[in-house]
């Protein structure tokens, strides 16, 4: 279950995944937070209120102040408010630690 492009047929597809999904793991990209996908994504956690991790990826793109905020944003959330959330980078599969 991805963060997807924020067209229509992108909404369905993250309704039919979370639906289906076992746990989710939801992207974020640091360089620019959350955007309205990553809300719509949300609205799919908070439907189905299985376990969730986010992923706050780029992490080499931008200060590490940075992570604190999209960190900060995703916790008003209250769906989001207790999982875990960590800073990653994609391309360097040393940063993916298990959780």
């Amino acid at each position: 279950f991805l963060d997807t492009p924020g067209h229509f047929h992108f909404h369905r597809m993250r309704n039919t995944a979370s639906e289906l999904a076992n746990a989710i793991l939801l992207l974020v990209a640091a360089d620019e937070g959350i955007q309205t996908q990553t809300i719509e994504s949300i609205g799919c956690i908070d439907d189905v209120q299985i376990p969730t991790i986010v992923c706050v990826n780029k992490m080499d793109l931008v200060p590490q102040q940075r992570f604190d905020t999209v960190s900060t944003a995703i916790r008003e959330y209250v769906s989001l408010d207790t999982c875990p959330i960590l800073p990653i980078v994609a391309k360097d599969l040393n940063t993916l630690k298990p959780v």
